[in-house]
C-alpha cells in the first residue's frame, strides 16, 4: 500500500489489483449507492438508511454530497434526444 493511501485507512494493493485495509489486508468493497440520499430524503430516513446498512454490514455508502440540479437533467435528456 502506498503511504497516501495509508493516510486514508484504506488503500490499493502494491500490484493494484485490490484495496487493502490499514494492515494491508484485503478489503472487500461490499457498498451500496444512494446518489440522491442527501438531498431527496428527509434526516430521519437518511439516517434509517445509514443504519440499515450497517446492519448489513455493507462497508461503503456511495451517495452525492451536491448533486446534478435541473440544469443538468435538462442536459442529460437533451443529450439522449429528449425534450
Amino acid at each position: 500500500m502506498n503511504k497516501d493511501s495509508a493516510k486514508l485507512g484504506i488503500g490499493v494493493s502494491d500490484n493494484s489489483r485490490y484495496f487493502v485495509d490499514p494492515n494491508g489486508a484485503p478489503f472487500i468493497y461490499y457498498g451500496n449507492t444512494q446518489w440522491e440520499l442527501f438531498r431527496s430524503f428527509s434526516f430521519p430516513n437518511v439516517r434509517h438508511s445509514i443504519e440499515n446498512r450497517c446492519d448489513k454490514d455493507f462497508t461503503f455508502l456511495q451517495v452525492m454530497l451536491r448533486g446534478f440540479g435541473k440544469r443538468w437533467y435538462k442536459y442529460f435528456f437533451l443529450i439522449r434526444g429528449r425534450k
